[in-house]
């Protein structure tokens, strides 16, 4: 991972209005499935990714505590068609983050499941996402080797064909343990950049790495406190 000086800056603008999604993985599936569906129908080149990717695959469903789906879309395609294709199949887009006039994510809504859509770039030979908001910048790397339609519960979805190597890029070579502690910010293995605007934007990034390090140390202060606890009473009893 890199910390760059940049101009990068990604700006929020809401959309529409969004009730809060209640999750639930099943009828999560159907909405993903559905949202792939009508991308699918546009011509829109696209695939299941991130912890959607991650449920499906280790698991074969949705991962019960998310919040929610993602979708990466090629390089090739145009946020407007993305946003015109969810809107007539009556999933607006709600949020987006973008970047010198290009969308880079964006949220919608399908039914009741929230999801979110990331755009991915073709910079040198790398497939990457920019994600986050400023002042600091995440750049993301994705492994990818074309698209085939598998099935979980019924429901057929794009996933990448190298689905197995492209979570190990994500997630690590341990990926198929789920994880007790997460930060898409500060696990991601497949983090490639960190672009700061100005010394404000390292002092931001430096201020969430050492908040997350603490989050860490104190999980596993409690976890081996729990252990003790436990190994004590064992011995005891």
């Amino acid at each position: 991972m890199k910390l760059k000086f940049s101009r990068v800056k990604l700006t929020v603008t809401l959309r529409a209005a969004a009730k809060a999604p209640q999750w639930n993985a099943v009828t999560a599936l159907a909405d993903l499935c559905r949202a792939s569906t009508a991308l699918s129908e546009a011509g829109i080149h696209h695939w299941i990714t991130y912890g959607a990717l991650l449920g499906l695959i280790r698991d074969g469903e949705l991962i019960k505590w998310d919040t929610d789906v993602d979708i990466a879309v090629g390089p090739d395609v145009n946020f407007a068609a993305v946003e015109n294709t969810l809107t007539a199949a009556g999933m607006p887009i709600t949020k987006t983050r973008s970047a010198d006039g290009r969308v880079n994510v964006a949220k919608f809504l399908c039914g009741n499941t929230a999801g979110d859509i990331f755009m991915t770039q073709e910079i040198g030979k790398k497939l990457v996402t920019h994600e986050g908001k400023s002042p600091h910048v995440f750049v993301f790397s994705h492994l990818y080797a074309g698209v085939e339609m598998r099935e979980f519960d019924g429901f057929k979805v794009p996933v990448p064909k190298n689905a197995e190597t492209y979570l190990a890029h994500i997630y690590g070579p341990n990926w198929r343990v789920p994880a007790k502690l997460w930060s898409w910010k500060y696990s991601a293995f497949n983090l490639e950049s960190v672009h700061c605007i100005g010394l404000r934007g390292v002092y931001s990034w430096g201020v969430g790495w050492m908040k997350w390090q603490v989050k860490r140390v104190c999980k596993s202060i409690k976890a081996n406190a729990s252990r003790l606890a436990a190994h004590a009473s064992r011995t005891s009893a």
